[in-house]
Parts: C-alpha cells; sequence; structure tokens
C-alpha cells in the first residue's frame, strides 16, 4: 500500500542553473532573516514571520546536499517527458537513468537514450511534470501555506542565489 498524500506542502527556491551554488550569500541572508526576527535561530517563524509569507509556515532550513540532488514530489506521480517531444512521456526511461546517475557526481548531466524521439539528453534537460530541479541546495518553506514567499523575499532570494526555479513537494 503506498503513502498517502500529505496535507503538508514544502516549497523549494533552487536556483535556475544547476551550476549556481552562492552558499556564502543564501547563509548571509538566512543570517540576515534572523537578525530581522523572520525566524528564529532553529528556522521556525519569528515575531516578523509575515514579511516571509504572511499566510503561515512551519519553518525555513537551508539544504545543502552533496552531491546535486533531485528536488522533486516525495509522494510519487510524476511524469517525465521528452524535451524534443514534450507530449510524449519517457517517465520509465528517466527512472532507469536516474537509478544508475545516482552513482555519479553530476546526475543532472547523465546521459541517456530518449525512447520518444531516440536522440541523447541529460536528465536535467527533461521535463518534468509536476516540475522538478536538480540543483546544489534549496531554500525549503516548510508547510507552507503559499505557493512562494512574498515578492519582496522573492527578490532577495534572488540576489543570492541568481534566477529561481520553485518546486513543490508534498512529504
Amino acid at each position: 500500500m503506498s503513502p498517502r498524500p500529505s496535507h503538508r506542502l514544502d516549497i523549494l527556491a533552487v536556483p535556475a542553473d544547476t551550476n549556481a551554488g552562492p552558499i556564502e550569500a543564501i547563509r548571509q541572508l538566512m543570517a540576515d532573516l534572523v537578525d530581522e526576527g523572520v525566524i528564529n535561530p532553529r528556522g521556525r517563524p519569528g515575531p516578523q514571520a509575515a514579511r516571509w509569507m504572511p499566510q503561515g509556515f512551519a519553518g525555513l532550513r537551508l539544504d545543502l546536499p552533496e552531491p546535486i540532488t533531485l528536488y522533486a514530489n516525495r509522494q510519487g506521480g510524476f511524469r517525465v517527458h521528452c524535451p524534443v517531444m514534450p507530449d510524449q512521456a519517457i517517465t520509465a526511461a528517466f527512472a532507469t537513468a536516474m537509478a544508475d546517475a545516482r552513482r555519479t557526481e553530476r546526475p543532472d548531466q547523465f546521459r541517456f537514450l530518449c525512447p520518444a524521439c531516440g536522440e541523447s539528453h541529460t536528465l536535467a534537460e527533461t521535463i518534468g511534470k509536476p516540475p522538478f530541479r536538480f540543483a546544489r541546495l534549496a531554500v525549503q518553506t516548510i508547510d507552507a501555506e503559499a505557493l512562494r514567499p512574498t515578492e519582496a523575499m522573492v527578490t532577495r532570494l534572488e540576489a543570492a542565489l541568481g534566477p529561481l526555479a520553485w518546486v513543490g513537494v508534498r512529504t
């Protein structure tokens, strides 16, 4: 029996560029958020939490996996589509390639033969539905009550990380 989807939704902000990873800049932003009262030192909402997400959230944390990791919905149910023929699902081929790629330091650059178009693609080139991303880090809004932080906070995140991709995760 598969696990039931949770009501909890975590929102992950990840650099759109897989090679990005200005860790010091994002660590400084997290420290600033503590100083400003947005979060406490444990990452829980502080007295100024509404500046991050007025609708509420349970916590904020910086995830720094080694090596690059795939951020995706943990409840399964996603599909993977060919980047050349986006109407063609290639989920099984992606899953097989991902199993092999886990043994490498750059799984995002692992190439596989696409059964839909016959071309070679990296795992990062594929299209995830719902969206997923490979990244070196993520800022995780835990149990988010909105799909993104406030625009002011998105601007600060982008200043630290560059352009962002957003991944919703049900745990």
